[in-house]
């Protein structure tokens, strides 16, 4: 015969208390009256206080945020100063050591075109000279020699000497220009001549963009431009249809012709 456990008399008095407890909470919520029933009059003041005391509150997190701010901006303006003193060093650095080369070369060469025998009408070939037939010509030494097959490559071909003194050919890889110093004079380039058979233009029913802008002549905004009417138009069939671009002018569109080939 099982047991069953029974209950003291202090467990049945404590459970009744709480039965109480629970039914004057459950009265005091549904049958007595809100207090904001009751209370019609409000303190004016406190309800000031404590929204100023928001508003001041707000204000400080407002300032907090306005200095974090700042302190991330200021070591990010410092970083990039940092960066921008770094990059303009490495180019005076680089500038003065190009600077020593060049002159070490011109008082190495100088000296050596000072005595060659060179004819007064000598007249070389721009696009078929060689480094060293460059150099026969007084005034022109290794440095610019190289400087003219460089720049002969990057055009596809020389048109004229006058493109000698383009801007572009004294521009470094930086952006820097050095014609002021190093520019050719105009009593070389009566020593030069160019024929223009030997020129390499540029295919542009084929070319990509990059391939365009790298020629001197052609901006980046002028190659997109040409790309984007080849591929509108299919091919380019006349080079009228180039001179309408915005980026063009009939200046540029000028020295640019030689180097332009519409063939399919």
């Amino acid at each position: 015969m099982s047991s069953q456990p029974r209950i003291s008399p202090q467990q049945r008095l404590g459970a009744i208390i709480i039965l109480l407890i629970a039914a004057a909470l459950f009265i005091a919520l549904h049958f007595l009256p809100h207090p904001s029933e009751k209370v019609t009059d409000i303190d004016s003041t406190k309800v000031a206080i404590v929204i100023d005391k928001k508003a001041y509150y707000d204000s400080l997190h407002a300032a907090r945020d306005a200095h974090y701010d700042s302190l991330r901006l200021a070591r990010r303006d410092s970083l990039h100063q940092v960066l921008l003193r770094r990059r303009d060093s490495t180019r005076v650095v680089d500038s003065l050591w190009w600077d020593s080369v060049r002159h070490a070369d011109s008082l190495y060469y100088t000296p050596m075109m000072a005595n060659r025998p060179i004819k007064k009408d000598t007249i070389i070939d721009l696009n078929s000279a060689d480094t060293t037939t460059l150099m026969m010509i007084k005034g022109i030494g290794r440095n610019t020699a190289g400087k003219i097959i460089r720049y002969r490559r990057q055009l596809g071909g020389f048109t004229s000497p006058n493109q000698l003194q383009d801007d572009a050919m004294y521009t470094d890889q930086y952006g820097h220009s050095t014609k002021a110093r190093y520019c050719i004079p105009d009593s070389i380039l009566t020593h030069f001549t160019a024929n223009r058979d030997s020129i390499q233009p540029i295919q542009v029913n084929h070319a990509s963009i990059d391939r365009l802008q790298k020629h001197p002549y052609i901006s980046v905004t002028l190659a997109k431009e040409i790309y984007t009417l080849r591929r509108k138009q299919i091919r380019i069939k006349h080079i009228d249809e180039i001179r309408a671009l915005p980026s063009m002018n009939d200046s540029l569109l000028l020295r640019l012709t030689p180097y332009l080939s519409l063939e399919k």
